[in-house]
Formats: C-alpha cells, structure tokens, sequence
C-alpha cells in the first residue's frame, strides 16, 4: 500500500506568490493497493449521492440541525488517489449540545462511529439554521472546483501546475451563538444572514509539470502543492488568505 511517512512544507516563490503553493513532499510505496470496495471520486454525482446518503442515515434531521460537513481524501496510503475516504459531520441537538460524527472508509464499507457530545452548550439550536442536506447538487461542488481551477490557472506561474485531486471539501453555516438569543429578534436580516450564508472551503492539490518523482529505497518522493479555496461574502469562490 502507500505510505506517508513525512510531509515537509516550503513556500514557493514566497515574494511574488505568497501563501499559495505549498510544497509537500510524500513518501509513497512504489505499489499501490485497493481498499477492496467500492471507490468514490470526491466530487462526483455517485460520491455526493453517498455522502447525503450518510449523514441523513446516521443523523437525525428532525431532531438534529447539522451545521457542518467534511468530506476528505485518503491521508494515508493513498493519498492524491481523489478517493473519498472520511466524512465529518458536526451538528446542534435540541438540547443545544454539539456532536461530531465521523465516518470512515474501511474495507470497502463506510463505517460510522459513535457520535461525540460535547461538554458544554456553546450555540443556540433554536436559531441556528440547518443544511439543507437535500439541496446538495454534486454540480454546483463540481463548479466551484473548477472556478478555483481557473483562479490557478490565472496565477502567473498557474500554467505550470496540474490538478490532481481534492484534498477536502467543507460545506458550513455558522451556528448562533447561545449569548445573542435575546437580541435575535432585533437583528436586522442582513446582520442575521451572516449565521444563514452557506460556506464552502476546500483544499485541492496539484502536481507541477515536469516536475519527476524520486525513488529512495523502496519508496517514492513525490511533491505536490496544496491551496485552500473559500466563499466570499458575495458567494464567489476567492483564494484562502
């Protein structure tokens, strides 16, 4: 299987393109491996369909709101392989506790562990507003992937990189905060969509053209470079700063 085994960081061309490209350098395993199942492209119809799927089967909607989702790539042995491998889902119950439930792929099989209740309440289930788990379009994802392609692209030295996967993808509504129950209802709308405004952010990574692997031993040293992605306030997708 392939292995990580170090991850070093470097700023690439830090004064004309600072906080950007990240180099990381990854030991991998000549030989790749299967996990046995079934793989799902992170951001394909078939991988969106199955992580609604998930969260509405190990979520409670009617009596949960989930505020936010994650879904990542193998960080492991196959890493850049674009195969959905964890689900992340936090959510406000009724009771006003926060819970985190993870899902991870194992054996061919998603396998979702025992949710974790928080310690204290924090955020008001009352006001907060839910995913719309429904609403999810794999096109829409999809599209944001793209448009963050092409911001690369537009870089100066954005012709030299190549996608290769989506390292994670977090979709995000702010909850509201237990302390502002009592002057909800004096804010005005604009003020209360800022706890209403759907957030996308999401690392994808890249290998640089021509850019050789370097066999070590038994393994290979490969780099590729990561860069966040995030929604504006207008909605559009703008490079993480």
């Amino acid at each position: 299987p392939l292995l990580i085994t170090q991850k070093q960081f470097e700023i690439m061309n830090a004064k004309s393109r600072k906080n950007l490209f990240v180099a990381i350098a990854v030991s991998l395993t000549a030989v790749s491996c299967s996990l046995g199942g079934k793989d799902y492209a992170m951001t394909s119809d078939e991988s969106i369909t199955k992580v609604k799927e998930l969260v509405k089967a190990n979520v409670d909607t009617e009596t949960n709101k989930v505020y936010r989702i994650e879904w990542t790539e193998d960080e492991g042995n196959r890493k850049l392989e674009n195969v959905l491998t964890q689900i992340e889902v936090d959510y406000l119950g009724n009771d006003d506790y926060e819970y985190e439930l993870t899902i991870n792929y194992r054996d061919g099989e998603f396998v979702a562990e025992k949710p974790e209740k928080g310690s204290a309440v924090y955020d008001s289930y009352k006001y907060s507003t839910a995913i719309d788990i429904d609403g999810l379009k794999a096109e829409d994802i999809r599209g944001n992937v793209e448009k963050a392609g092409e911001l690369v692209a537009a870089q100066e030295d954005g012709a030299q990189y190549e996608f290769q996967s989506v390292g994670k993808y977090v979709l995000y509504i702010s909850p509201v905060p237990k302390k502002h129950e009592d002057k909800w209802e004096k804010w005005s709308d604009e003020y209360k969509n800022d706890y209403r405004q759907l957030q996308h952010n999401f690392d994808l990574n890249f290998v640089k053209k021509g850019e050789q692997s370097e066999v070590k031993g038994h393994r290979v040293w490969t780099n590729y470079y990561s860069i966040s992605f995030e929604t504006s306030k207008n909605g559009e997708i703008v490079i993480e700063q």
